[in-house]
C-alpha cells in the first residue's frame, strides 16, 4: 500500500493563530472543499449524478446534492442537449473578503469566514454533496446556573461529510491542503494521521482543543474527494461507494422520489429522513426538536425529497415525501398555468425567476410557532408579551385586513442585479387580494415595530431603524438602506434595496 498522495508535511506555521473552535474547522474543511473543486475547471470528470449518490449512506439524516448550472443548446434539430455554462466570474464582495483577509483588516474568527467567503462561491462548478449522517445530543439536566424550564442541549457525537466531483491532481491537493492544515493548527496541538480501508487511504487530522468525537478525515473515492467530520465518517462513505453499506443510489424509495420529481437534471436536490432525526434525537425529541417539527406540521413526516431545476429561464421546485405512510407528490414552481398567470408582470431582464405555489397564510401563521417552540420557556414568553402588548397598540385586526387578504401564488426574480452580485439579492412578489386593506394592515404594524425599534436605539451596538420613504416604501435602516417593502394592486414586494425597489414596482403594477 503506497502513502496517501496528499500526505501534509508542513503542518505547522507560527505567524497564524490556531483554530479555536469547531466551527472555525468546519469553516476550513468548506475551504478545503471549495479549492479542490476550483482548481481543476480545465478537466472533466466522467462521472454522473447517480454516481455521486453511490457515496451516500442510505440511512444518512440530511443530504443536499449539487450540481453545476447547465444551459440548453442545439446541436441540431431535434436534438437538444445540454453543456455546462461559462464559469461566472468570482463576486466583487467575495474577492472584497479576500482582499480584506490578505491585508490583515480581518483576524481572528474573521479570518477564516473571509476565506470562506472568497472561495465558497466556485463550489457551484462541480458536483457536491453535502451529508449529515449521525447527530447524538442529549438535554442536560438543571442546575443552579440553569434552573428547570431553561433547558440546554449538548452535542454528543456528530458524523458529516462533504463529496466532491474532481479530477485527482496530487501537487494541486497537497499545496491545498498544507495551506489550510497549517493555517489553523499546529503541530503541539494537532496529529496527523495515515489510515487505510481496504485499497482506500485517506488521512485523519486530531486536534486536542476538540471533542474526541471531532476528527477530520480526507480521502479520495474514485472521482471524488470526501472531507469528512467525525470518526469514522470517512469509512461510512467508502463503505456505501464500494457497496457493503446500502447507498443512497441503491435506495429503492429514495429512487422512485428522486426519478418523479426529476434530480438526475435538478442544480439541487435535498433529503431529509425526519424519522432518523427524531429517532437520533430522541433524548430531547420531548423538548424543543419535538416542539418544532410539530408547530411545522412535520410530525408525521418519515421522509422528503425536494429539487430545485430550471427551465431556461425558469426556477422550478418539485416534492416527493412519505407522510403517515403515504406517498405524495407536489409541485411548487413550474407550472406552466401559474406562469402564464403571473408572466405580463415578471421583469424581461431578470436572468432568472420563480413562480411559486405556497400556502402563504399557513406559513405566516406556522413560522412565528415554530420560532417560540425553538426557544426556552423565559425567551418564548417575553417574545408573546411583546407581541400581546403590540395587538393592543395596533388597533387594526391583521387577521381580517392582511392574513385572509394573502394569496398562495409568490413571484422571485433576480431583478433588478445586484451592482457587487451579492448572491441572495432577489425582489420577491406576493399575491394579494384587496391592496386597500393590506396596505393598511402593513403600515399600521410596521408602525408599531418602528416605534419599537427607536426605543430599544441607544442600548444598541449597531442601531436598526424600520422608515418610511416620503413615497410610501418602508426600508430597513442598519447603517446601509437594507430591505425594503411596498403594496401594489395586486402584490406586496419586496427587495433588496429602497433603490432596487422602486426599480422593480413599475412592473408589478403592471396588469
Amino acid at each position: 500500500m503506497n502513502r496517501a498522495p496528499w500526505s501534509c508535511q508542513r503542518l505547522s506555521n507560527p505567524r497564524v493563530k490556531p483554530l479555536l473552535r469547531l466551527g472555525r474547522a468546519a469553516c476550513a474543511l468548506l475551504i478545503v472543499a471549495a479549492s479542490l473543486a476550483t482548481g481543476h475547471a480545465a478537466v472533466t470528470v466522467d462521472s454522473s449524478p447517480a454516481d455521486l449518490l453511490r457515496t451516500i449512506p442510505a440511512d444518512s439524516m440530511v443530504v443536499i446534492v449539487t450540481q453545476p448550472a447547465t444551459r440548453d443548446i442545439a446541436t441540431r434539430p431535434g436534438r437538444p442537449t445540454t453543456m455546462p455554462e461559462p464559469a461566472p466570474p468570482l463576486p466583487v464582495w467575495s474577492s472584497l473578503f479576500s482582499v480584506l483577509g490578505a491585508s490583515g483588516v480581518v483576524d481572528g474568527e474573521a479570518q477564516i469566514f473571509a476565506d470562506v467567503a472568497s472561495i465558497f462561491p466556485l463550489l457551484g462548478r462541480h458536483r457536491c454533496a453535502a451529508v449529515l449522517m449521525d447527530l447524538r445530543a442529549r438535554a442536560l439536566a438543571p442546575t443552579t446556573s440553569r434552573p428547570r424550564g431553561m433547558s440546554s442541549i449538548r452535542l454528543d457525537r456528530m458524523s458529516a461529510a462533504l463529496v466532491v466531483e474532481a479530477p485527482a491532481d496530487s501537487e494541486s491537493v497537497v499545496s491545498i491542503l498544507n495551506r489550510i492544515v497549517g493555517r489553523h493548527t499546529n503541530t503541539r496541538l494537532a496529529r496527523l494521521e495515515d489510515r487505510a480501508l481496504g485499497d482506500d487511504h485517506y488521512q485523519r487530522l486530531i486536534d486536542k482543543r476538540l471533542p474526541a468525537w471531532a476528527a477530520w478525515e480526507w480521502g479520495r473515492l474514485g472521482p471524488f474527494y470526501v472531507i469528512a467530520l467525525g470518526r469514522g465518517a470517512y469509512e461510512s462513505v467508502a463503505r456505501a461507494y464500494r457497496g457493503s453499506h446500502t447507498a443512497l443510489a441503491a435506495d429503492a424509495w429514495f429512487q422512485a422520489a428522486h426519478r418523479s420529481i426529476g434530480g438526475d437534471g435538478a442544480l439541487v436536490e435535498w433529503h431529509v429522513s425526519f424519522a432518523r432525526i427524531r429517532s437520533s434525537l430522541a433524548e430531547i425529541s420531548e423538548t424543543r426538536t419535538h416542539r418544532v417539527f410539530d408547530a411545522l406540521g412535520a410530525a408525521g413526516i418519515e421522509r422528503d425529497v425536494w429539487a430545485i431545476g430550471r427551465a431556461g429561464r425558469e426556477i422550478t421546485c418539485r416534492r416527493f415525501l412519505r407522510i403517515d405512510g403515504a406517498d405524495q407528490a407536489r409541485l411548487f414552481a413550474g407550472d406552466p398555468a401559474r406562469t402564464r398567470a403571473h408572466a405580463a408582470v415578471i421583469p424581461p431582464r431578470a436572468a432568472h425567476f420563480a413562480v411559486l405555489n405556497i400556502p402563504s397564510r399557513w406559513l405566516v401563521e406556522t413560522l412565528p410557532e415554530a420560532i417560540l417552540a425553538a426557544q426556552t420557556p423565559r425567551r418564548a414568553a417575553a417574545m408573546q408579551r411583546f407581541w400581546a402588548r403590540a395587538e393592543e397598540r395596533l388597533g387594526v385586526d391583521v387577521d381580517q385586513k392582511l392574513l385572509k387578504n394573502l394569496r398562495d401564488d409568490l413571484i422571485v426574480c433576480d431583478f433588478p442585479p445586484h451592482p457587487i452580485s451579492f448572491p441572495f439579492a432577489l425582489t420577491v412578489a406576493i399575491s394579494i387580494d384587496n391592496a386597500h386593506d393590506v396596505t393598511l394592515a402593513l403600515d399600521t404594524l410596521l408602525r408599531v415595530l418602528a416605534e419599537h425599534l427607536d426605543e430599544g436605539a441607544d442600548d444598541r451596538l449597531f442601531p436598526v431603524a424600520l422608515k418610511q420613504a416620503d413615497d410610501g416604501i418602508w426600508y430597513i435602516q442598519a447603517g446601509l438602506l437594507g430591505p425594503a417593502l411596498a403594496v401594489t394592486p395586486r402584490y406586496i414586494v419586496v427587495s433588496w434595496s429602497p433603490h432596487a425597489l422602486r426599480e422593480a414596482l413599475p412592473f408589478f403594477r403592471g396588469p
